[in-house]
């Protein structure tokens, strides 16, 4: 086997283990009052019948990821590099039509489990704000004008040595460091990492913003734990998304510089392989330290003399997953499912904020291409 096919199916596997990984381990990063998108007393978390029914949940969704690493790394062998990108394509579809099948399954059981055991609705219901909860939550949205910087004095290098740049850019490599496709020099792909990484910036200021303005979401057993556990769980992600934004920003300088200097093919490659990497592994260890909601954090706390039953809103969350409450003025909230959040699907500036981003990507790149 060459070097070449041995990185590239080294990649896939690791990254498709890592896929599997995190959608198999979901349910035991939720909050302890929702498991398969239902809420649920907090004290049936830790039951057999809900252990056995996680890790039911996980044994088949790793069989399946088992079986398709076997799969692809054959078809991948098969097919060869040149299609290597059809297979990965093919593999993303199987794992999010498996996965979401899955996860159905087990969230109609759930339903019915709770049906069954007459969970929640007798007991005292409350609802907990705490007023000072805005303060500290996440990094100041002023950090990113470091980004903004580092894009403006990037662009400016580039500007003023435009004509140093050689007139044939190399602009894409195979596993080996090999060129495979070259373009003539344009403004176009010289500077469209540069607007790429505006949008990048803009993206990733903009969820900040949205997870200091999310819904408050604190457990009345023990407000003090609750609220300290969700101060540092957004303050960690918001932390975090800005060094994730710092570092693609920086990837992207790296590969504007191999324009103009010629980096090698292996050092480039390895630099466009290790960062993405190199994210996803920080999301995956940060979700299980922090949990959903900051659940997995050690924080002291009194617990409420009287038992308190969390909301019932599984009417508002369609197919367990999908927000959708027009009574609530709330955009931004915590995701049922899975680490991070979501959007009220009710309202109309929800679709806007979604939809965004897809339509001033398709406009940047036809006017690239256009341009070009």
């Amino acid at each position: 086997m060459s070097m070449e096919l041995l990185i590239m199916y080294s990649y896939l596997l690791l990254m498709n283990a890592i896929t599997i990984g995190i959608i198999a381990f979901t349910p035991y990063w939720t909050r302890k009052t929702v498991q398969f998108g239902c809420s649920i007393p907090e004290a049936e978390f830790h039951t057999p019948l809900l252990r056995s029914m996680r890790r039911r949940y996980a044994g088949w969704m790793g069989s399946f990821g088992l079986l398709l690493l076997v799969v692809c790394s054959a078809i991948a062998a098969a097919v060869g590099p040149d299609r290597i990108a059809i297979v990965i394509t093919a593999n993303v579809i199987v794992v999010g039509l498996v996965s979401t099948f899955m996860y159905y399954y087990y969230h109609n059981k759930m339903k019915k489990l709770k049906a069954e055991k007459g969970w929640i609705g007798h007991g005292l219901r409350i609802v907990a704000v705490d007023t000072s909860f805005r303060k500290k939550l996440v990094i100041s949205t002023s950090w990113y004008w470091l980004q903004i910087g580092v894009v403006a004095v990037n662009a400016l290098v580039l500007a003023l040595n435009y004509d140093k740049i050689p007139d044939v850019l190399n602009m894409h490599y195979d596993f080996e460091g090999n060129v495979t496709r070259t373009e003539p020099k344009s403004f176009g792909n010289v500077f469209m990492m540069s607007i790429i990484q505006i949008v990048i910036v803009g993206l990733f200021s903009s969820i900040n913003v949205a997870i200091k303005k999310s819904k408050q979401q604190i457990d009345a057993n023990n407000l003090q734990k609750s609220i300290g556990q969700n101060t540092r769980f957004r303050r960690s992600w918001s932390q975090f998304l800005f060094a994730m934004g710092l570092a693609m920003v920086l990837m992207f300088v790296f590969d504007q510089y191999s324009l103009l200097f010629s980096f090698d093919g292996n050092l480039v490659l390895a630099v466009n392989l290790l960062v993405p990497l190199a994210m996803v592994v920080g999301v995956v260890l940060l979700s299980i330290r922090t949990g959903q909601g900051g659940s997995n954090l050690a924080v002291e706390g009194t617990p409420s003399p009287e038992a308190v039953e969390p909301i019932n809103d599984d009417k508002h969350w369609k197919l367990g997953m999908i927000y959708y409450n027009p009574d609530d003025p709330t955009l931004f909230l915590e995701k049922r499912v899975g680490i991070g959040w979501t959007v009220n699907f009710a309202r109309p500036l929800a679709w806007v904020i979604l939809l965004g981003p897809l339509v001033i990507a398709a406009v940047i790149i036809i006017a690239v291409e256009t341009a070009s």
